[in-house]
């Protein structure tokens, strides 16, 4: 009986740390594409929309390399 409990109470922690990861990549998303860099960023192979919103506080701006190899490395 313990032990159903405890699964129970597991699996409420779950659905709400899922509830949360939807209502936080809600969120990234709309502050990513407020930023024009963002729809320049969606145009690279391999990056889809979750990832460029991490990547845009650490990159700035992609205007800031001198090519793509640069903003690459």
């Amino acid at each position: 009986m313990a032990m159903h409990s405890l699964v129970e109470i597991l699996c409420e922690e779950l659905d709400a740390i899922r509830g949360l990861q939807r209502r936080a990549e809600k969120e990234m998303l709309a502050g990513s594409h407020r930023h024009g860099v963002s729809q320049t960023l969606e145009t690279c192979p391999g990056l889809g929309p979750i990832r460029i919103a991490q990547l845009l506080p650490v990159v700035v701006t992609p205007y800031r390399f001198s090519s793509k190899r640069a903003f690459w490395s």
